[in-house]
């Protein structure tokens, strides 16, 4: 029970924040991607021997670096939330 608790950890976390997405009359289908490109950011600093415990910064700020384009495209080119999340 502890291992699925831990397992569905991220998932759950990722829906509360979709919960408020769908809530605005958005929609994000690129959280899935975005959550995989910030691990693969983690995990390729943390292999790198001088930068090994900077996994985490980079990770988070991988994500924070793709939510911030696709908030851009959406709020400020006036681009459709949905055809931006495809993208």
């Amino acid at each position: 029970l502890g291992i699925v608790v831990q397992q569905a950890a991220v998932n759950t976390v990722l829906a509360a924040g979709m919960t408020f997405v769908i809530l605005t009359g958005g929609i994000d289908l690129s959280v899935g991607s975005i959550l995989a490109a910030s691990a693969m950011a983690g995990l390729i600093i943390s292999k790198l021997p001088d930068l090994g415990a900077l996994w985490l910064p980079a990770a988070v700020l991988t994500g924070a670096a793709f939510g911030i384009l696709n908030g851009g495209f959406i709020a400020l080119l006036r681009l459709p939330p949905f055809i931006v999340t495809l993208g």
